[in-house]
């Protein structure tokens, strides 16, 4: 296995199709296409972390720049995060730690390149084990620049806090901007 870092515009056509596909089967289930098309516009304009075995990838995540407000509305800080989007890996090499080979890599850009990481998951316990934290606060969306409560994200919202966000508290209130698809 190899593992790879490039930016979104490394990648030929070709390659970003082939990653889409492996998205694409590692999110399906039978009653679920899983990934929608704004799913995949937010995987993309930033760093990608994959793995290629025998010419094929299969592994991916990504990191994309967003901005995470952290506080109350109307008194916040704006922090420049690497969002995570598009964490999988091929379905025949489940368990096989590629994920999580993955994530190390994207923690290590985040690290280097944001002040905050941040990503939305229904499996908290994968990204807790690598260092990331559950939000433990309301989440809001921005739109049109008042706040909007997004309930149905609390507890589903991780960050990676490191130097200057190392002593971020994770039961202030946190929003991100709104954007087509899922905002969070």
């Amino acid at each position: 296995m190899q593992l790879q870092t490039r930016r979104t515009e490394e990648f030929s056509a070709a390659e970003l199709v082939e990653i889409r596909a492996l998205v694409d089967a590692s999110f399906a289930t039978a009653d679920d296409p899983g990934f929608e098309d704004t799913d995949w516009e937010h995987a993309l304009g930033g760093v990608h972390a994959v793995l290629v075995h025998d010419g094929r990838f299969v592994a991916h995540a990504s990191v994309v720049p967003r901005t995470l407000h952290i506080g109350v509305p109307g008194d916040s800080l704006a922090w420049r995060a690497g969002f995570v989007e598009a964490v999988c890996s091929d379905p025949s090499f489940a368990g096989q730690g590629l994920g999580t080979q993955v994530m190390t890599a994207l923690g290590d850009v985040v690290r280097a390149e944001y002040d905050l990481g941040g990503l939305s998951t229904a499996s908290a316990h994968f990204y807790e084990r690598l260092g990331w934290s559950v939000w433990l606060g309301p989440t809001y969306v921005v739109r049109a620049g008042a706040w909007d409560r997004s309930q149905g994200d609390d507890g589903g919202v991780l960050v990676l806090r490191h130097g200057p966000s190392a002593d971020v508290d994770l039961s202030a209130a946190i929003a991100c901007e709104e954007r087509n698809g899922e905002d969070w």
